[in-house]
């Protein structure tokens, strides 16, 4: 079942910007891509890299580490299926930001 925890406002992630946050224990980075907003594990599952401070371009997130390429909609890494990111749902309620754990 999924908790979802309130982690910030509309406001305060505008487009084109992230923020790592800790939601109940999780490292988490939101990233709002053009007006989209997505939640992924901050440590990139390949080797720890970090994942959330990776260019992103469409809904691709790369890590900076060892060039890694995840989806930011499944978490699957685009040069091997078989590894994935976290990715955490995310739904906005009026101003609120929630992130599903």
């Amino acid at each position: 079942m999924v908790t979802f925890v309130r982690v910030a406002s509309s406001e305060e992630i505008p487009p084109g910007t992230r923020r790592r946050i800790d939601v109940e224990g999780y490292d988490v980075t939101l990233l709002n891509v053009d007006g989209r907003l997505a939640a992924v594990g901050s440590r990139c599952p390949h080797e720890g890299g970090p994942l959330g401070d990776g260019a992103v371009a469409a809904d691709r997130i790369t890590c900076p580490l060892h060039r890694w390429t995840f989806s930011l909609r499944d978490g699957r890494a685009v040069t091997d299926r078989r590894v994935s990111a976290r990715i955490f749902p995310v739904r906005v309620e009026g101003t609120d930001v929630l992130v599903g754990i």
